[in-house]
């Protein structure tokens, strides 16, 4: 009579942000047996790119023994945000605020600046972009422009008139 060793078989739980991919790594702690994947691939690896969490499974067979595992590919999304604008005259700040629905993250924006708003002075019209981060997910930059106004030149002639008369 032979009596074999049950395998163990273990895979990492991974989090991705939405439109990743991430790969699945089956290890055991005996060599040489078969994987069977949910898929049916028959790697020790997949390649998976779910739209939302899923969980995986993979059977093991080594010598006629079985075992089996699971592992949930979390999924966090992409978040989105907005961006205000600014018009301003020649030497005054403008201020662009950008904000989104999901709390908790930070704000980058162009010039290595964090924070939800940006204050500057520039003195042509220009624009800023911004990346909000949560949960190592990044959004789609976004930019937001403070338009600035030349401040107008007002000019006036000396004119005689006399008394009464009307200019």
């Amino acid at each position: 009579v032979t009596v074999n060793p049950v395998p163990e078989i273990s895979i990492n739980n991974e989090t991705i942000c939405l439109g990743e991919a991430v790969v699945l790594n089956a290890s055991s702690n005996l060599l040489g047996g078969t994987y069977l994947w949910g898929n049916s691939s028959t790697e020790e690896s997949i390649t998976v790119a779910p739209t939302s969490t899923t969980t995986y499974s993979v059977l093991y067979t080594l010598f006629g023994c079985q075992a089996t595992t699971t592992t949930t590919v979390s999924v966090n999304p992409i978040p989105i945000i907005s961006v205000t604008n600014d018009v301003i005259c020649e030497g005054e700040e403008g201020v662009l605020v950008a904000s989104s629905n999901d709390a908790g993250g930070s704000y980058l924006w162009s010039g290595n600046i964090s924070g939800s708003s940006l204050t500057d002075s520039p003195q042509v019209t220009s624009e800023y972009t911004v990346v909000y981060t949560l949960n190592s997910c990044e959004s789609e930059p976004v930019t937001g422009s403070i338009v600035v106004n030349e401040i107008p030149v007002v000019s006036l002639l000396d004119t005689v008139i006399c008394f009464g008369e009307d200019i």
